[in-house]
């Protein structure tokens, strides 16, 4: 859900920043603009990257989702 949520958001001109436990999705997200694992074939936004660092995700962030 939170990919989803996240389209809607980077559609809307917000640079966003995904938290995930697993490297997969981390590195699937930062070199291919993809979550295949969980949303398939959907091309994210180039203002999306994730990381596995939780201090990383949070800071500066407006939202929490």
């Amino acid at each position: 859900m939170g990919t989803a949520v996240g389209l809607q958001l980077a559609k809307n001109g917000h640079t966003l920043q995904f938290f995930s436990v697993e490297e997969d999705v981390v590195k699937d997200i930062n070199t291919n603009k993809r979550n295949s694992k969980y949303v398939g074939d959907v091309s994210l936004s180039d203002s999306c990257s994730a990381t596995g660092n939780l201090s990383q995700a949070m800071s500066g962030a407006k939202f929490v989702i």
